[in-house]
């Protein structure tokens, strides 16, 4: 499925009226067994526009199927992400 700007800003604008207290956290999951497409990249970029580039220090990355890939092929991933996805990795 994939979603405009448009669309993106859309709700993200209706989660802003929703976090009255400001928002303390971001919750991005992603698939371990893919790869990080333009459209992820897009998305980030969308969020970093509304909220500005501070929001990534408040952004949880989440890997779902790391078990299938192993410990390895998820810490090549983060090296080769844009730089403001390369965090600290914990392994669990």
């Amino acid at each position: 499925m994939t979603i405009t700007s448009e669309d993106a800003g859309k709700e993200i604008v209706k989660c802003m009226s929703m976090a009255k207290d400001g928002i303390h956290a971001v919750l991005m999951v992603f698939s371990a067994t893919s790869r990080f497409t333009r459209e992820d990249s897009s998305t980030i970029e969308t969020i970093k526009e509304f909220f500005g580039e501070k929001i990534v220090d408040h952004m949880i990355l989440v890997f779902t199927y790391g078990d299938l890939v192993g410990e390895n092929k998820l810490k090549s991933m983060l090296n080769n992400a844009p730089e403001y996805l390369q965090v600290t990795f914990f392994f669990c």
